[in-house]
């Protein structure tokens, strides 16, 4: 067990607003004060968590957008006085501490909240709620005047800290001191307020126990201080209450019916153990024993308020209260979980006699059969205000948000719902706010936001409806269903938004049947089953003169799909419900821009119209930057334009709008007042809420689980808003065992509120419970043993005996110590009866044992006995195959672990072994359909598959090489045939790495060898198959033609062919690498002097090794060789006298040169002639003429 803490914010925030004034002390965001704006003189600087403010003069003025002290901050003044007033909408609340040696006036006409621990240490100090007009705000004069003048006090001042001045004057409609110990006892004390002031005080030591004496005797006398009311000229007294400080001493309230109680802390309450109670209610139904005092909650709450009383009537903390004087206010309800029968809420069963609830509510679960309510479950003759609820209600009939039944003389005004009413046995009379209206007024300036469902006669709000309410819940029912009232109904000023279905007759927008509708719409689906059905009013029974300026939107839908559609109203489209014109009727009080707090408001273009009575006044009057703060809602609490477009201020972070002048808010948001000419920027911070997420206590049967499947009921959330869900938590117990008061513990689960769950501070609050021991009996058949087969017959030594019941997987069994038990009647596996005997007590072992609680006896139980088959492990020895692109392996050798001696097992045929991958390589085989057979196979189990290893070693590939052949080129490199791979699977991807060589056994002509080189494979299956690096071939070389051909050649006449000295050249083809040509035979084809004549040539030898077979050898004479003449010489010379012709009539002469001889003769050219045939006699000179010697 633990008790819960509970949050700063939840501890400051219990009494968010309902409506403007409703609670008028409010939490304000806990912060520095900001906004200031001070006459002159005054010097305000702030350094980290300290301001100091100082003057040069002695009397200062400072107005203030907010004033709020955090709890680690302080605001220290100088010695002289100011006088502090805030313009904002926020209350100023004080947690930190605040100093000053002058007068030090705090002006908030919100309310001003002092909390716990805070400190106010000044010269003289002034709290008050007064508003001080603008003309009066220009001089310290003038403000305290108008403060000194005052009557009237807006909001509320509560004191929970500590104040030191020698005179405090508090100023306030309602003022509290929770510990008027807390105030120096020398300070003149001075408080005027519009209401008594309400004072706690400590009497006696804290109480440690429950007992029947505690407030027995309550004296309490009120402080010397002066008790004025808001004139400050009447005396006004009092109320003196004792402080509660932990939840003996709430319980101990019992012994004082007629007591002044006030809490002086949260007073959270340990949750229970075993789904009981932590709490008996106080007060009986009889008139002498209900409570007729008071209660002042201080704005603390009280948590894990749980009663189980189902079959009780009037429960709640109080069961029943029946007196004028009895006054329950300012107190919440959180995480309550209250269950009784008839007569169910979280402050009363039931509440009578001019009874004041005000300031209260509850987020926690509520249950009953009958006049069930989140507050109260019936009210009568009494009032309550200011209240509301988040929790769920359920019942049978007569349930309601905030009171099951309200009676004749009852009231309620200012209350909301936002929990779900559901009853469970589609009973009557379920409402948002009131269920039954057993005589009980209209209610006024209220609304419901939460899912209604029930029978007959359900509707969002009253069933006798009243004025200023308004639905955004779904509702469902059978007859009489509707948005505000469901019989005998009525509703001004009113409108729904909700989606109202009904399986029945008598279904509508506004009223299920009723006589009167008056300036109210509906916006919000309607359909009915039956008859009178109605977009407006489902039956109206009333005067069509009592209804006046109703609307509806005509774009929703009404269906009835059995009756006829009422058509009362005036059907519009939104757009033309959000246009002011059409409520100008005087009747609707329309405002649209924020000037007046009453009636109705419309932001034109944007909004249908709003309620201002559930709006917050926000006046944007100065060109300066306002900073607004509030805790998130669940819905858009402004819409504006700000640097980059569309705000809309919804989830939980700062927003900054530049333009009022389009600025609008929703229903739960504020009525914008924005003066003409303002320039303002508004900076806008909203803060998360606490949601508490709250396990219920639960029993249960041992399971063998720690876990509680979250469902309805297991667990509850407290402070979900708008259409915010969470679902799916985890929750447990801290272990599966058996134990009374065992923690449960709650976690994570899904928060969905459009921001990533960060709108909400998130507690989880734990439980406890009980989980007993779950039954096993001795009875027939209930005893079993089992051995696993070992080859005999007797029973496992270390046997342990069970029973039936047990939870799978739990250690736990009989002890075998006192128990006597037959053999089995055969060694084999199988299930034989065997007798159990007792020689002693028998009792439960094992780990688990403590969770089972074991019955019966055990002599002569004929039980089980179960031989169960014995586990053989089997390994595979390695198997090794070629490659062949299949997964299918051969077994390896087999071998069993396990088998007993003398046992014959074997694998039968129907092993199938597979690699794991079909690849080259060293891979795991998976052996499957493993079964065994032999003569002792029915004994054992073996798995199905086991994993042994194998290899699959590369394939080996020949290679063969296409015939190559190429000319001679004088070296051996070869070009590569067409290589075959042969051996390549099909599919697979393989193939020579280029980059190998091929070269000739020989360069010269022929046919030849090739040997090839360097042989790799690649591709994508080139890993699973080898090759030799080398192979040969065939190839040949064939003969290279060349030409040869003679160079031109001159010489001079000789009379022969011959050509001494002439060369030839290659003039096609080439020889290669360092073959040579050489030799060669030339001749003319004649030897006659002349140009272009042929010289003819063969003959060449050449040298490459192979005698010159590697060319094929032609020849080419010159076309352009010549034979010249000799040249002219001056001769003395005489024809030779025996000249005479030569050969084919050409006359050959020889000249004698003078002084030559023989061996000096000269062929010449051109002495021939054909013309002389005989010897002539000439002189020299005659020769040379006649033969043109030229040389």
């Amino acid at each position: 067990m633990k008790r819960e803490k509970m949050t700063r914010r939840a501890r400051y925030g219990i009494m968010a607003a309902l409506i403007a004034g409703a609670f008028s002390i409010m939490p304000a965001v806990q912060a520095m004060p900001t906004g200031g704006n001070p006459t002159a003189g005054v010097g305000i600087e702030t350094n980290g968590a300290i301001m100091d403010i100082t003057s040069t003069e002695g009397n200062n003025l400072i107005t203030w957008q907010s004033f709020s002290v955090a709890a680690n901050e302080q605001v220290r003044f100088d010695a002289n006085n100011y006088l502090n007033y805030v313009r904002g909408i926020n209350p100023s609340e004080i947690l930190g501490k605040i100093t000053g040696g002058g007068d030090i006036y705090l002006v908030n006409p919100n309310g001003i909240v002092v909390g716990d621990g805070a400190q106010i240490d000044v010269g003289s100090l002034h709290l008050s709620t007064a508003k001080i007009s603008e003309g009066n705000l220009n001089t310290f004069a003038d403000a305290k005047g108008a403060l000194d003048s005052a009557v009237t006090f807006q909001g509320d001042v509560l004191n929970k800290g500590t104040l030191n001045a020698s005179a405090i004057t508090v100023q306030g409609e309602n003022i509290t001191f929770k510990d008027v110990a807390a105030v120096n006892n020398t300070a003149t004390v001075k408080l005027q307020s519009t209401n008594p002031a309400h004072l706690g005080q400590e009497v006696g030591v804290e109480a440690e126990e429950y007992n029947n004496t505690q407030y027995t005797d309550l004296a309490l006398t009120s402080p010397a201080w002066t008790f004025k009311d808001s004139s400050g000229e009447t005396d006004l007294e009092p109320i003196n209450y004792v402080l509660v400080r932990n939840a003996y001493e709430l319980q101990n309230m019992k012994n004082n019916l007629n007591g002044n109680y006030m809490l002086a802390k949260d007073i959270i309450l340990t949750v229970p153990d075993n789904g009981g109670s932590n709490f008996s209610p106080i007060g009986e139904q009889e008139e002498s024993e209900s409570f007729k005092g008071k209660l002042d909650g201080c704005n603390y709450v009280i948590g894990n308020l749980t009663i189980n009383e189902p079959d009780t009537n009037y429960v709640g903390l109080f069961r029943y209260c029946r007196t004028n004087n009895a006054v329950f206010e300012n107190v919440g309800f959180v995480n309550s979980n209250i269950t009784g029968n008839n007569y169910v809420g979280s402050l009363a069963g039931e509440v009578r006699s001019s009874v004041i609830i005000k300031n209260v509510y509850n987020t926690g679960s509520i249950k009953g059969n009958e006049v069930v309510g989140g507050i109260i479950g019936g009210l009568a003759d009494s009032k309550l205000t200011n209240s509301y609820n988040t929790g769920d209600i359920t019942g049978a009939k007569t349930l309601g948000g905030i009171t099951g039944r309200l009676e004749s003389g009852a009231k309620i005004s200012n209350a909301y719902n936002t929990g779900n009413v559901t009853s469970v046995s589609n009973g009557n009379y379920v409402a948002g706010i009131a269920g039954h209206p057993a005589g009980g007024s209209p209610v006024e300036y209220c609304y419901n936001t939460g899912n209604i469902s029930g029978g007959d006669y359900v509707c969002g709000i009253y069933s006798s409806g009243g004025s200023y309410l308004y639905n955004t819940g779904n509702i469902s029912g059978n007859n009489y269903v509707a948005g505000i009232a469901s019989i005998w109904g009525a509703c001004q000023n009113s409108y729904n938004a909700g989606n109202i279905v009904g399986t029945g007759d008598n279904v509508g927008g506004l009223l299920a049947s009723g006589s009167t509708v008056k300036n109210s719409y509906n916006i919000g689906n309607v359909q009915g089953n039956g008859s009178h059905v109605g977009a407006v009013v489902g039956d109206y029974t009333g005067n069509i003169s009592d209804m006046t300026e109703v609307y509806y939107a005509s774009n929703i839908e009404v269906k009835n799909n059995a009756g006829t559609v009422n058509d009362l109203g005036t059907g519009e489209t939104l757009e033309t419900l959000m246009n002011p014109e059409t409520f100008s009727d005087a009747s609707w009080n329309m405002n649209i821009d924020g000037s007046t707090n009453t009636g109705w408001r419309i932001y034109p273009r944007y909004t249908t119209p709003l309620l201002s009575n559930f709006m917050k006044p926000l006046e944007l009057s100065s060109n300066i930057s306002y900073e607004l703060s509030s805790a998130y809602t669940g819905a858009d609490i402004l819409v504006g334009q700000g640097a980059n477009g569309a705000v809309t201020v919804r989830n939980v972070g700062e927003y900054t709008i530049n333009d009022l002048s389009r600025l609008y808010s929703n229903q739960q948001g504020y009525n914008i007042h924005v003066s003409e000419g303002t320039t303002a920027v508004l900076k806008y911070t909203v803060t998360p809420v606490p949601l508490t997420i709250a396990a219920t206590s639960q029993n249960k049967t041992y399971d063998g689980q720690a876990a509680i499947e979250a469902v309805d009921g297991s667990y509850s959330v407290s402070g979900l808003l708008g259409a915010d869900t969470y679902a799916n938590p985890v929750i447990s117990f801290a272990d599966k065992n058996v134990g009374n008061a065992k923690a449960i513990s709650i976690s994570g689960g899904t928060l969905t509120d459009g921001n990533n769950g960060a709108n909400y501070v998130v507690s989880y609050v734990g439980s406890t419970g009980n989980i007993t021991a779950k039954d096993l009996t001795l009875a027939a058949d209930a005893v079993n043993v089992t051995k696993v087969y070992d080859g005999t017959t007797a029973i496992d030594a270390q046997a342990k005996f069970t029973i039936a019941g047990m939870v799978d997987g739990d250690d736990v069994y009989l002890d075998s110590s006192n128990i006597t038990v037959s053999d089995y009647t055969s060694a084999d596996v199988g299930s034989y009866e065997l007798t159990f005997n007792a020689t002693g007590a028998v009792a439960l072992a094992g780990a688990d044992a403590g969770n089972y609680n074991l019955t019966g006896t055990l002599n002569d139980l004929a039980g089980t006995g179960k031989i169960t088959p014995r586990e053989l492990t089997v390994a595979f020895g390695n198997t090794t195959k070629e490659y062949n692109g299949l997964f299918a392996a051969t077994p390896g050798v087999a071998t069993f672990t396990g088998l007993v001696e003398g046992d014959t097992v074997s694998l039968s045929d129907t092993v199938q072994a597979t690699y794991a991958n079909k690849g080259a390589g060293t891979w795991d085989v998976n052996y499957s359909g493993l079964s065994l057979t032999g003569t002792s196979a029915g004994n054992y189990t073996i798995a199905g598959t086991a994993v042994g290893t194998g290899t699959i070693t590369p394939k080996a590939l020949t290679v063969s090489f296409g015939d190559t052949a190429r000319d001679y080129n004088g070296t051996t490199t070869a070009t590569a045939g067409v290589a075959t791979l042969t051996g390549v699977l099909e599919g697979d991807a393989v193939s020579l790495v280029d980059g190998f060589t091929a070269q000739y056994d020989s360069k010269n002509v022929g046919d030849r060898t090739v040997t090839y080189s360097g042989l790799s494979l690649t591709g994508d299956s080139a890993a699973n198959y080898t090759i030799a690096a080398s192979a040969q071939g065939a190839g040949s070389i064939q003969a290279v033609p060349v030409t040869f051909k003679a160079d031109d050649y001159t010489k001079l006449y000789d009379g022969t062919t011959s050509a001494p000295g002439a060369t030839f050249s290659v003039s096609e083809g080439s020889l290669f690498g360092t073959d040579r040509a050489g030799d060669g035979v030339f001749a003319f084809e004649d030897s006659t002097v002349g140009t272009g004549k042929h010289l003819l040539f063969s003959g060449v030898t050449i040298a490459d090794g192979n005698e010159g077979q590697n060319y094929l050898v032609s020849y080419l004479p010159s076309t352009n060789s010549s034979i010249t003449q000799f040249s002219p010489l001056m001769l003395n010379a005489m024809a030779v006298a025996n000249s005479s012709a030569e050969g084919d009539g050409e006359l050959k002469r020889r000249a004698l040169a003078e002084g030559l001889t023989l061996n000096n003769y000269r062929q010449l050219s051109g002495l021939a002639s054909s013309g002389m045939n005989t010897p002539v006699a000439m002189s020299f000179e005659d020769i040379l003429t006649m033969w043109s010697v030229s040389e």
